[in-house]
């Protein structure tokens, strides 16, 4: 039996590797060490030929009782032109998280090179492909000067709105009737389509432009993602979206059976987390933090999205402790989630108090009995 491993870095590759403690790797395509929802810059791999190229950082897990030191890994970077380099495998923060980072490399040519590390396992003596993506080298680097311009969209719940999200333009070495794509992402945390561009008034500025039905009223902020020959040049925060609503939101109510877990600390007493989805988005500021909590025996609890590339409607949430005495395995704990004070926003439930050996264990179960990515 083969065991199918995808690590995410840049662009997502699979690599087929043999069982044999393989199992015990576990992808990520953002630092495990940063909390659920953080939002993290998207590296932007452009770069002029006879420059230094520097590639993201790669990331994967470990998942084992005793963790093995970095100091048991090797790695090296394969360039995609025929040479490699060393790189450096470190720990980051916690326990069972490393990453896999490597200095800069100079391509002679133009072109789109194949970037991927290779992470030697000393203990096993398995290697492993940590992702791939395309390191582009330019002749002449497309940038985009002064990013889009700010503006204000007025939507109602229920009605299209269509209309232009904002405008760029190239530093004029690159012609603009060359292959720009746009993906307009409209501050739902759940829905993003392609943009239509278009040239202004027959220079270089080019608008983006897009058409959108929201379902529920909130207040935020639209990004649009800006690609030149399938190449990402950046994401820009563009304009602010006020959405009115012309009816009451659907009731508030849990998807499937939350789980509570107790994950054991080193020296400490555990935490516990709330695996949750519900039938809807749950409000969030621009900068991604929840506008609710979870209640549970009488604490209250923050709420972050599970993980950047999660389920939209998948949440988490951590405590030190869930009741006034000390909690036992299979007792079951009433929790209640709130967005504020109407019923209407608002649902309860119990959970079942259940141990996993590690975060990623418990991550594993929420896949499986909630669909949570």
């Amino acid at each position: 039996m083969m065991l199918l491993i995808t690590l995410l870095l840049g662009q997502s590759a699979i690599v087929v590797l043999p069982e044999i403690a393989s199992a015990e790797w576990t992808e990520e395509s953002r630092p495990c060490d940063v909390g659920p929802g953080a939002i993290l810059p998207q590296p932007v791999l452009r770069f002029r030929v006879g420059e230094p190229a520097l590639p993201p950082t790669g990331y994967f897990t470990y998942d084992r009782p005793s963790p093995p030191p970095p100091s048991d890994f090797t790695a090296i970077a394969n360039w995609g032109d025929g040479t490699t380099s060393p790189a450096a495998v470190e720990e980051l923060g916690v326990s069972d998280c490393y990453g896999v980072s490597a200095p800069g490399h100079t391509y002679a040519n133009t072109g789109a090179y194949p970037f991927s590390y290779t992470v030697h396992d000393s203990k096993t003596g398995l290697d492993h492909t940590l992702g791939a993506t395309n390191l582009h080298a330019w002749s002449e680097i497309p940038l985009l000067l002064g990013g889009p311009s700010s503006r204000t969209i007025n939507a109602t719940v229920g009605t299209s709105w269509s209309g232009v999200v904002g405008e760029f333009s190239d530093e004029g070495t690159v012609n603009p009737s060359y292959p720009y794509t746009a993906q307009i992402e409209w501050g739902d945390g759940e829905h993003s389509t392609s943009g239509t561009i278009s040239t202004q008034g027959g220079g270089n500025t080019l608008a983006v432009s897009g058409s959108f039905t929201y379902a529920r009223p909130f207040r935020g902020t639209i990004n649009v993602l800006i690609w030149h020959n399938a190449q990402l040049l950046g994401t820009w925060t563009t304009s602010s979206v006020d959405v009115a609503g012309v009816a009451t939101p659907p009731a508030l109510r849990f998807r499937g059976q939350p789980i509570l877990a107790a994950i054991p600390r080193a020296g400490g007493a555990p935490v516990y987390e709330i695996v949750f989805r519900v039938n809807q988005p749950l409000p969030q500021t621009s900068s991604g933090h929840v506008e609710a909590l979870l209640e549970t025996s009488g604490r209250t609890s923050p709420i972050s999205h599970l993980g950047a590339h999660g389920t939209s409607t998948c949440y988490v949430a951590r405590t030190n402790g869930i009741g006034q005495r000390k909690p036992k395995l299979g007792a079951r704990y009433p929790f209640t989630l709130a967005i504020d004070a109407n019923s209407v926003t608002r649902d309860s439930g119990q959970a079942l108090l259940r141990e996993f050996a590690s975060l990623n264990r418990m991550r594993g179960a929420a896949r499986r009995q909630l669909g949570c990515a």
